[in-house]
């Protein structure tokens, strides 16, 4: 399997994801590559990224 290092622009965006989570080969995720994703309700991202930048609604960010 090849490793993902990045979830880029618009990646998921207008989706209707209602959980994601990201691998933890991942190291960088744009700040709208959920944006507009609004049945997204959990988002786990691993506690090395940043999610206070990226464009969210109404969704609960669970760091591993």
């Amino acid at each position: 399997m090849i490793p993902l290092f990045e979830i880029g622009d618009f990646s998921f965006a207008g989706t209707a994801i209602t959980e994601f989570e990201v691998p933890s080969s991942v190291e960088k995720i744009s700040n709208t590559a959920f944006f507009l994703c609004n049945k997204l309700e959990k988002l786990r991202i691993p506690s090395s990224l940043d999610a206070s930048k990226m464009v969210l609604n109404n969704t609960e960010v669970i760091t591993y």
